[in-house]
């Protein structure tokens, strides 16, 4: 494995207590008797892009906009990692006034990782990646 250094790209992150809140909230309107209470979002930044908002996780696996209209929440449940698919306004509840270094964020170790990297680096630097926090 050779060692790099990544560019740095400064991208937006989302607040994991409120989309902690989000996900939970998504479930109990399908699982209404559901405990969430051991829910947890995992950390995420949004990337902008040509095609718009990304949500990417620390591993560097993303979503964008599906054909519903709904981007995607990974989350950490009792025993395993789920996702859960929300819509732009409840994506916007979670956005943090935080940036990050997509460099840094994005784990370090190994080829996939770091075609993860190059990936979400390409889609999103050349557009503005300041998020319009309410």
């Amino acid at each position: 494995m050779t060692t790099r250094t990544r560019p740095s790209f400064t991208v937006g992150t989302l607040d994991t207590d409120k989309a902690t809140e989000v996900v939970r909230q998504v479930i109990l309107r399908d699982y209404p008797e559901a405990d969430v209470s051991g829910y947890r979002a995992m950390p995420m930044v949004v990337v902008n892009g040509k095609d718009g908002i990304a949500t990417v996780c620390c591993e560097g696996v993303g979503w964008t906009i599906d054909s519903n209209g709904l981007y995607t929440l990974m989350f950490l449940g009792t025993f395993s990692q789920s996702t859960v698919d929300v819509t732009l306004d409840e994506l916007k509840s979670c956005f943090s006034t935080e940036q990050t270094d997509l460099a840094n964020f994005i784990r370090v170790f190994g080829d996939r990782l770091e075609s993860n990297f190059d990936l979400w680096h390409s889609y999103g630097y050349k557009h503005e990646q300041e998020l319009q926090v309410s």
